[in-house]
């Protein structure tokens, strides 16, 4: 996947944790300006989980859910 990156090879993400290839969610030390501690990259983990569900939540809604089983 070509995810944005900076200028030290860390991941460019959305406050969501999601990269800029939609979709692609990123969380922890590889992730661009923030903390590498566990704690960070424990919230960012979960609202990038959090946004997942609203997202299939809304396809389900819509109609436009297709399960990838």
């Amino acid at each position: 996947m070509e995810a944005a990156l900076d200028g030290h090879g860390h991941v460019v993400t959305n406050e969501k944790g999601e990269t800029s290839v939609a979709g692609f969610y990123a969380a922890g030390d590889i992730v661009s300006g923030k903390k590498k501690q566990l704690y960070a990259a424990w919230d960012l983990a979960v609202d990038a989980v959090m946004d997942i569900d609203e997202k299939i939540r809304k396809a389900k809604r819509e109609g436009e859910y297709v399960s990838r089983k």
